[in-house]
């Protein structure tokens, strides 16, 4: 980056609860200064910062709380249902955010800075630069909803048609702060699971170890070392997630009710409900 001589800047997107704070904190914790942009974009439209009143000249007072500040959730079900009114949020923010970046990293004494967003600031296509390469080892793209590219593997092929029936454009799917806390919340997907670590604190939730995930949900259980059957293992299940899709059910293979516990901590599936009840508590 010529802007900032002698600084090595790392840009980190991706939509909610994919995990980009997480890695934020992992790449902080090793030295790195970060940036939140997002927080940024809060603030900066925030009463008495500089993009306060332009937001409200252009969309109106109705936006309003009682203490005279910006309603985000107001603001947010305006501008997602009208990509017209995105753009001009977008007009209004972003030179303010930049300065913002600008300016922390020209101040940081770090050589390593993260910076991190829900979004990148130009949508303009990139995948062509690296594509080819994913398509070499066997994965074809199936969905784009103007934000995220999704691939399938090859023997993954057959889960294709339920990626299209997404919505096609990011902003349509449901959005996390729409929701209340997930142990609040029984019409949020991860309901079940927050209710069972509701003595967790919640916001920190994918940083939390391994063993105390355990200890939590399964403070009730007392035969952990019998043998698991195939239906004590779609009881877990249907315990922690409801109804799961069938690739993430283990497969019992002599392990114990306690191993499989510890197998479920460990998939993708667990780490990505941690990643959205984190963020419902976040917001």
């Amino acid at each position: 980056m010529s802007n900032w001589p002698g600084k090595y800047v790392i840009g980190l997107t991706g939509n909610i609860a994919t995990g980009k704070s997480v890695v934020r904190r992992m790449l902080e914790h090793l030295g790195a200064y970060t940036i939140d942009a997002d927080a940024l974009s809060h603030r900066v439209i925030s009463k008495g910062a500089p993009g306060y009143q332009p937001v409200l000249d252009k969309f109106g007072s109705w936006l309003l709380d009682k203490d005279g500040q910006i309603n985000r959730n107001k603001l947010g079900h305006l501008v997602f249902a009208d990509k017209d009114a995105l753009q001009q949020l977008e007009t209004i923010i972003h030179p303010y955010v930049l300065q913002a970046i600008d300016i922390l990293t020209k101040r940081a004494s770090q050589t390593v800075i993260v910076v991190e967003a829900i979004k990148p600031l130009s949508l303009a296509p990139a995948w062509d630069e690296w594509e080819p390469l994913l398509s070499r080892h066997g994965y074809a793209c199936v969905w784009d909803d103007e934000l995220n590219r999704y691939y399938v593997a090859d023997e993954a092929r057959a889960i294709a048609p339920r990626l299209t029936e997404g919505p096609k454009w990011y902003a349509d799917g449901p959005q996390i702060g729409n929701f209340k806390p997930a142990a609040d919340d029984p019409t949020h997907p991860d309901h079940r699971l927050a209710r069972l670590l509701a003595a967790a604190h919640m916001p920190k939730l994918p940083l939390i170890d391994r063993a105390t995930l355990l200890d939590l949900l399964t403070v009730d259980i007392n035969d952990l070392d019998r043998p698991a059957s195939a239906s004590d293992i779609a009881a877990v299940m249907a315990r922690l997630f409801g109804s799961p899709a069938p690739q993430q059910m283990p497969t019992p293979q002599g392990k114990t009710i306690r191993e499989i516990y510890r197998q479920i901590i460990d998939s993708d599936a667990f780490r990505a409900s941690c990643g959205r009840i984190a963020a419902s508590y976040a917001w």
